[in-house]
């Protein structure tokens, strides 16, 4: 990990320089003082350099396919219809936010069946997925600005270590810290012409070392926007309920750990660093790793608002 950049040219040598040949580890270096009559003394710290990781939080929408099989009518069926069909489909996604705001609607009293909320929610995510990031990230810049995507994070950063511990204030970033919100295309004219705002978590953003020293860790965390909240009361909430209790938010935490090793990205439960959806994809010094794929989305659907991060800071 550790090279010399500029060695030293001999004996009364007063300085020199090492250099970095990799990341994502750590390294000690130690120093030897040897006094003219033979006496030693040694010195020693440790320092860490992480990967330059970036996070990508995407729906793939090739994973959620619209199924009309279960519905006694088919693709003939009311709620087929008017969503297939760009105008109607305007008309009734604003009908239900509108409805869904109003918080007395919910899966229990708004018409329609549990076969016809399933097609609904498999239609509107799959009609705002986005396209899959590429398989490496060489022009960040380009991709933060096309908005294709839920969420992007990156983060670089080295630091000393000192009895297993990380020193905060060693930190130092190289690259980031840098969070951003993505898109959710509208679902109806199958043209992505627009797209809603979404809103951040409180903690969206939140950055630095973990209180027990262990990580340095950043967070992304998002989640739809008022109106995609609105729409969702209605299909999914529970009656009489505000709207915006009803949707779960989506993060991904970057965690480093005292190695300077990026902890392993993982879903299941609000301490994981991942939520169960969407698809997010991982790069490491702009190499893209193996997707980590987006979970069984009624799951994803059957949480709420409760369903936010809640591991280590």
């Amino acid at each position: 990990m550790v090279g010399f950049i500029t060695p030293a040219s001999g004996p009364s040598a007063g300085q020199v320089t090492l250099g970095i040949l990799s990341t994502n580890g750590s390294a000690t270096i130690t120093l030897s003082y040897i006094a003219p009559n033979g006496g030693t003394a040694t010195d020693s710290f440790t320092f860490a350099l992480t990967n330059d990781t970036v996070a990508v939080a995407w729906v793939d929408s090739s994973q959620i396919v619209p199924n009309a099989g279960p519905l006694p009518l088919g693709v003939l069926d009311p709620i087929v219809l008017e969503l297939n069909s760009p105008l109607n489909c305007a008309t009734t996604v604003l009908l239900w936010e509108a409805l869904g705001e109003q918080g007395g609607w919910g899966s229990a009293n708004n018409g329609l069946t549990s076969a016809e909320i399933l097609y609904s929610n498999q239609f509107l995510l799959s009609r705002t997925g986005n396209s899959a990031p590429p398989p490496q990230m060489t022009d960040n810049i380009g991709f933060v600005m096309s908005g294709n995507y839920r969420m992007y994070q990156r983060l670089q950063v080295s630091y000393e270590v000192a009895a297993n511990a990380i020193n905060p204030q060693s930190v130092r970033y190289l690259n980031g810290p840098y969070v951003t919100e993505g898109t959710t295309p509208e679902p109806c004219s199958g043209l992505q012409l627009f797209s809603l705002p979404v809103q951040a978590n409180a903690i969206d953003g939140n950055h630095g070392v973990t209180s027990d020293n262990s990580l340095v860790y950043q967070i992304n965390e998002t989640r739809l926007g008022p109106e995609g909240q609105a729409v969702n009361q209605l299909l999914n909430g529970v009656v009489g309920q505000n709207f915006s209790a009803v949707t779960p938010w989506i993060w991904s935490v970057t965690q480093f750990d005292v190695n300077g090793m990026t902890r392993a990205w993982q879903q299941g439960s609000n301490t994981n660093n991942l939520q169960i959806f969407p698809t997010y994809q991982i790069y490491a010094n702009g190499f893209g790793l193996t997707p980590t794929l987006q979970g069984n989305l009624s799951t994803f659907i059957g949480l709420n608002a409760t369903s936010q991060y809640t591991g280590q800071q």
